[in-house]
C-alpha cells in the first residue's frame, strides 16, 4: 500500500511563529490607536484623557473596550500604569495614569514600518515619460464624511 504525503502543516504547527519573528511585537487597530493616544498625550494619560482623544480622532470608544485594552497592554508589557493622587472631585478614586514602556514603543514602530512598507510608493515624473497621471483624492480621515462611517451605531 502506498503512502499518502500531505503538503497541508499539522495544526499543532500551523500557528506558530517562526523564530525571526518571535521578537516582533504584535498589535490589533484599537490597540495601536490606543498606544498612539498614550504616547501623544505624555504623562496624561489615564482612561478618559485616552478615550477623549480617540474620539476627537473620530473613534468612537466604549469605555468597558477601552479598559479592557488598557489591561491586555499592561499584560502584553507595552505599557505601565501608575496610581495619582486621590481626589475630592473624583469621589475619593484616584487616576491610573498609563506610560508605554520600550515594548509598547516598538510595537509602534513594528505597525508603522508594516504601513510604510504597504504604502503605494508614487510614481515620479520624468521628462520622458511626461506628467505623473493623476491620482484620485482620498477623503482625509478627519473629515465629517469619512468618519460618518465609525459614528453610525
Amino acid at each position: 500500500m502506498k503512502q499518502v504525503t500531505s503538503a497541508i502543516k499539522p495544526a499543532s504547527t500551523f500557528n506558530q511563529v517562526p523564530a525571526s519573528e518571535a521578537q516582533e511585537p504584535r498589535i490589533a487597530e484599537f490597540e495601536e490607536l490606543v498606544l498612539l493616544a498614550i504616547s501623544g498625550l505624555h504623562e496624561s494619560a489615564y482612561g478618559a484623557a485616552i478615550g477623549q482623544r480617540l474620539e476627537h480622532a473620530g473613534r468612537r470608544v466604549a469605555v468597558g473596550a477601552l479598559y479592557t485594552t488598557l489591561k491586555r497592554l499592561e499584560r502584553k508589557g507595552m505599557i505601565t500604569s501608575t496610581l495619582g493622587e486621590a481626589t475630592a472631585k473624583r469621589g475619593g478614586k484616584a487616576k491610573t495614569y498609563c506610560m508605554l514602556t520600550p515594548i509598547g514603543q516598538g510595537a509602534l514602530e513594528c505597525a508603522e514600518r508594516v504601513r510604510m512598507f504597504l504604502r503605494p510608493s508614487p510614481v515620479v515624473a520624468s521628462a520622458e515619460s511626461g506628467p505623473a497621471p493623476e491620482e484620485p483624492v482620498t477623503p482625509s480621515p478627519f473629515r465629517s464624511e469619512a468618519l460618518s462611517y465609525y459614528t453610525h451605531s
